[in-house]
């Protein structure tokens, strides 16, 4: 009985428990039973606190589970919810549809202001004050057909045609098939002495605008020049 008791203590001493509630739960059964056993044939019996202290011993041997140990789900979950928050985040810094449409709606009105301030400089023969204007409206509304087209009106009758026709040119890029665009090159390339090239430009104006009785007197009269 004895070795018995020996063999079966070797074995949960070498046995791999992870928890020492475990370990300390079978030893004191194994105590509480051979003690009794010894203790009706009058053993010793090893005391309880020295067996507590040896498989305290053999736990500190074995990696404890700290308090602070993380989920492995935790990586995962933290760089979602981190982008989560960037992206509420950036949604902040984002204008909504009805602050989009405030800012279009006073651009719009910026740039008709300064529209007619510039007709209004222009009219009062301050051109260089008018030019301003516009160039300025431009810097930030690049694709205004009508103050490219009155830029290159003031550049005319400032007769610097090749800034005016430079501006046409860039606004027929911008408007390919615009008739209006296509006069106003032959009339500022007529002015400069260029017929054939205002030839071509007056066939491009009554070609998108076959009706255009203006357009048609004006590629008449090149005509007359040209050939």
């Amino acid at each position: 009985m004895k070795n018995n008791k020996k063999r079966t203590f070797a074995r949960l001493r070498t046995a791999p428990f992870q928890s020492s509630f475990v370990l300390q739960g079978l030893l004191l059964l194994l105590v509480i039973t051979g003690g009794c056993s010894a203790m009706g044939r009058g053993e010793p019996t090893l005391p309880f606190n020295a067996l507590l202290a040896e498989t305290s011993m053999q736990d500190s041997s074995a990696t404890p589970l700290s308090s602070n140990t993380e989920s492995p789900f935790k990586a995962d979950l933290e760089p979602k919810s981190a982008s989560l928050a960037l992206s509420t985040d950036d949604q902040k810094n984002f204008p909504s549809a009805k602050q989009v449409a405030l800012i279009e709606d006073y651009s719009k009105r910026r740039a008709l202001a300064q529209l007619e301030a510039a007709r209004h400089h222009a009219e009062a023969n301050n051109f260089e004050m008018a030019q301003k204007t516009l160039e300025q409206l431009l810097s930030y509304d690049s694709q205004n057909h009508e103050a490219r087209l009155l830029l290159a009106d003031l550049f005319a009758l400032q007769e610097n045609y090749r800034r005016a026709c430079d501006e046409l040119m860039l606004l027929q890029r911008q408007k390919p098939e615009d008739s209006q665009v296509y006069h106003s090159l032959g009339l500022c390339m007529e002015s400069a002495g260029f017929y054939d090239q205002a030839y071509h430009y007056y066939q491009q104006a009554v070609h998108y605008s076959p009706q255009n009785e203006l357009y048609r007197l004006s590629l008449e009269n090149i005509n007359h020049l040209t050939f």
